[in-house]
C-alpha cells in the first residue's frame, strides 16, 4: 500500500495546521451566533458584527451591544449547536528529488541568534553573558508562549546541545546513559536572552501565523561555537564545548567506570574476584618507597579504587599499606602556601580551618566526593594518582597553582 506524504512531522506544526483547523471550527459555531443575534443587533450579515472585548455590537451601531454571555445564552436558545469541527489540509507542495527542483514546504521561517561570551583560558570555562534571538513567526498569538518557546529553545540548543549533552557511545554501546554523565540543562544555567519578535504576515498561516519551534533551537549552538571560537582564535569542529575541547583543542577519553569493567561472554557480564592479596605495613614512608620499588607493589591508604583495580589483575596482588604513615597526613605552613599531605582523607581536608579560610573553591569541590563513608577514606593524593579527568579535586588544584612534589 501506498500512503501519500502527509508533510514533516515535526515539532513546529501545531499552529500552523492545528491553528487553520481551529478557526475552521470557531467560524461556524461565529456563524450560528451571528445568525441568533442578528435581528436584536440590526444586521445584515456577519460582517457587520464585531468582536471585541467581551462584547458583541452592530460596527456601524455600537449602541446595539450585547455581552458575550448573552450571545452564548441566545444562541442556545435556538437550539443551535454551540460545538463544530474544524479541518485543514495543507497547500500542494511538489519537490523532485532527482531534479533538485519544486519547493518542500508551503511556508518558511528564518531566524537568527547572537551569543556574548566569554571564556576562561585557564579552565576553559564558557559564560554566556547575553543572547539576542530574533525569529520571524508571521504573528504573535500567545505573546508568553512565544516568550517561553525562544527561552526554551535557547537553553536546550545553546547550552544543552552547545556545552553540557555530551552523548558518549563506544563500539556501539551508549556509556552517558544516566543523567550523572549525560548533563542537561536547568532553569539555573539560563542565560539573560533579548527576544525579538518579526512578524511577517503569512497568508497559509492561522491569523498569518508561522511556526516557533524547532526553529529556536536548531541556532543556539552554532552562535555559541561561532563566539567561542572568535574568542579563542581557534575554529572548534566538535559539539559539545567541553572543557577540555575549549582549553585542550580536542575531547579526553571517558574514563570506564570501574565497576564497569567485567569480562564479556555473549551477553553475560562477569566480575573477576580479588585473587591472592599481600599485604606490608611499613613503618616509615622511606620503608614504603624501599618496598614499592623492590616488589613493584601498589599503595594502598584509602582503597577506593586500588581494591577495585585489583579486580581486572589475573595474578598476585602486592599491596604496600601507607594509610598509617604520619608523614603523608600532615597539613601546615609553608612559604606562599600550605603542604597537603598525599594521605590526607577529604573528611579531614575540608574540615581543616586553613584549607577551609585560603582555598574555598578546594573544599567545596571536595565536599562532592563521593558519599560521607567514601570521603572518610578516600585521599587527596589517590583522587590525583587516579588521574581521571572527571576527578573533582583536580579543576580547584589546578586552578590555585598547586604542585605536586
Amino acid at each position: 500500500a501506498m500512503i501519500a506524504d502527509g508533510g514533516s512531522t515535526v515539532a513546529s506544526r501545531g499552529t500552523l495546521m492545528g491553528g487553520q483547523a481551529i478557526l475552521s471550527a470557531a467560524n461556524k459555531i461565529k456563524q450560528r451566533m451571528a445568525d441568533a443575534v442578528r435581528e436584536t443587533l440590526k444586521a445584515q450579515s456577519i460582517d457587520d458584527i464585531a468582536w471585541q472585548n467581551g462584547k458583541v455590537f452592530n460596527r456601524h451601531s455600537p449602541e446595539l451591544s450585547l455581552s458575550f454571555q448573552q450571545v452564548c445564552d441566545m444562541t442556545r436558545a435556538t437550539g443551535a449547536n454551540l460545538s463544530a469541527y474544524g479541518w485543514h489540509v495543507a497547500p500542494n507542495i511538489h519537490w523532485d528529488e532527482e531534479k533538485g527542483c519544486g519547493s518542500p514546504y508551503f511556508t518558511w521561517v528564518y531566524g537568527c541568534q547572537l551569543a556574548d561570551v566569554a571564556v576562561d583560558m585557564r579552565t576553559g570555562k564558557i559564560t554566556v553573558n547575553n543572547v539576542v534571538a530574533t525569529h520571524d513567526v508571521g504573528k504573535v498569538i500567545n505573546p508568553v508562549g512565544f516568550s517561553g518557546q525562544v527561552y526554551g529553545g535557547v537553553l536546550q540548543g545553546m547550552i544543552g546541545y552547545g556545552m553540557l549533552e555530551d552523548f558518549n557511545t563506544e563500539h556501539g554501546v551508549v556509556k552517558s546513559e544516566n543523567f550523572d554523565t549525560y548533563l542537561l540543562p536547568t532553569i539555573k544555567d539560563m542565560p539573560h536572552i533579548d527576544i525579538i519578535a518579526v512578524e511577517n504576515y503569512d497568508k497559509a498561516g492561522p491569523m498569518g501565523a508561522k511556526v516557533i519551534g524547532e526553529p529556536v533551537l536548531e541556532l543556539g549552538a552554532a552562535a555559541l561555537n561561532n563566539a567561542v571560537s572568535f574568542a579563542i582564535d581557534r575554529p572548534n569542529r566538535t559539539l559539545p564545548l567541553t572543557l577540555e575541547q575549549v582549553r585542550l583543542g580536542y575531547n579526553l577519553k571517558k574514563p570506564e567506570r570501574q565497576s564497569e569493567q567485567m569480562l564479556e561472554s555473549g551477553d553475560k557480564k562477569q566480575v573477576h574476584r580479588l585473587n591472592t592479596l599481600s599485604l606490608s605495613v611499613p613503618q616509615t614512608l622511606k620503608e614504603a618507597l624501599t618496598l614499592m620499588a623492590g616488589k613493584g607493589a601498589m599503595p594502598i591508604a584509602g582503597g577506593t579504587d586500588v581494591l577495585v583495580q585489583a579486580r581486572m589483575l589475573s595474578g598476585e596482588v602486592p599491596l604496600v599499606n601507607i594509610a598509617g604513615l604520619a608523614e603523608l597526613k600532615e597539613i601546615f605552613d609553608v612559604e606562599g602556601g600550605i603542604s597537603i599531605g598525599s594521605g590526607v582523607c577529604f573528611t579531614d581536608l575540608v574540615k581543616h580551618p586553613l584549607i577551609q579560610q585560603r582555598y574555598p573553591l578546594l573544599v567545596t569541590a571536595c565536599k562532592t566526593v563521593g558519599s560521607l563513608q567514601l570521603r572518610n577514606r578516600a585521599t587527596i593524593g589517590g583522587n590525583i594518582v587516579n588521574a581521571a579527568p572527571c576527578a573533582d579535586s583536580m579543576p580547584p588544584l589546578i586552578i590555585y597553582d598547586a604542585e605536586v612534589e
